[in-house]
């Protein structure tokens, strides 16, 4: 809904720019047309923040970006049991599809 109003939000602003050249006509409607590729570049940068937010938010999921939980958990558990000197050591866990859980 954000990346839909915005182009309303700047149009004020890029009104009142584009009334500096009013001696120039054309000139005044190409300013204008410069709000298209700003606010497509705007939405753009806030929808990455978004996107980019949402997978910091919750690091402790199975997700390509989030920490190999049960990977630490496993090598933690193999390096307490070897300097126990215990027989039964589990396998470190492996990546499936070059990802690491």
């Amino acid at each position: 809904m954000f990346i839909v109003l915005l182009p309303l939000g700047f149009l004020d602003t890029f009104s009142d720019e584009g009334a500096r050249y009013i001696q120039d006509v054309s000139l005044k409607k190409e300013y204008m047309f410069i709000l298209v590729p700003f606010t497509v570049i705007l939405s753009w940068i806030f929808f990455m923040m978004e996107k980019v937010s949402d997978d910091l938010e919750d690091p402790f999921n199975d997700d390509i970006n989030d920490i190999p939980l049960d990977s630490i958990i496993r090598s933690v558990e193999i390096d307490i049991l070897q300097s126990l000197n215990e027989e039964n050591i589990p396998n470190s866990i492996l990546p499936i599809d070059d990802i690491l859980h």
